[in-house]
């Protein structure tokens, strides 16, 4: 289900207006290629729950952003620690389970693979709770660019 279609669920149920769906679309930016994603500080990946898959995900994704940035698996069965392997940055690699359904459970379960840093985990404990631009592979990879000054506000 794309976004539109779940925020015009939302606004079915009264849990979001039309002025809150522009808003979400307005910060929005829908991109089919991964290259698209090269200034990106975070992302969480959310595809198919296959270990190969989300390995070469994972690689490309090592391949092409910052040295900063965040990876992050929204896997529910795959070990993060397995994920971080196969990039050069395994202490910047994290999950982020997102509760279901996701618009109504204010949850998200944060996993931390064996070499996960204090300094990864900080940041994306409070990711989740404001996403200030938001980037969509087949909405399938979600990145957010969080600029510092951002994250020391949130």
């Amino acid at each position: 289900m794309c976004i539109r279609d779940r925020c015009d669920k939302e606004i079915q149920k009264q849990r979001l207006t039309q002025d809150d769906k522009k808003h979400i679309l307005q910060r929005a930016t829908f991109t089919q290629t991964l290259d698209d994603l090269r200034e990106c500080d975070f992302i969480i990946e959310a595809i198919v729950e296959n270990l190969e898959t989300k390995e070469h995900v994972f690689k490309y994704l090592d391949k092409i952003l910052p040295r900063h940035s965040i990876i992050s698996s929204n896997t529910s069965s795959i070990s993060i620690t397995k994920l971080a392997a196969c990039t050069s940055r395994p202490s910047q690699v994290v999950g982020m389970h997102f509760m279901n359904p996701v618009p109504v459970m204010k949850l998200v379960e944060i996993v931390k693979g064996l070499q996960t840093s204090l300094d990864t985990l900080n940041p994306v404990s409070y990711t989740h709770l404001t996403l200030p631009t938001i980037y969509s592979v087949q909405i399938s990879v979600v990145a957010v660019s969080l600029k510092k000054k951002n994250i020391d506000h949130i």
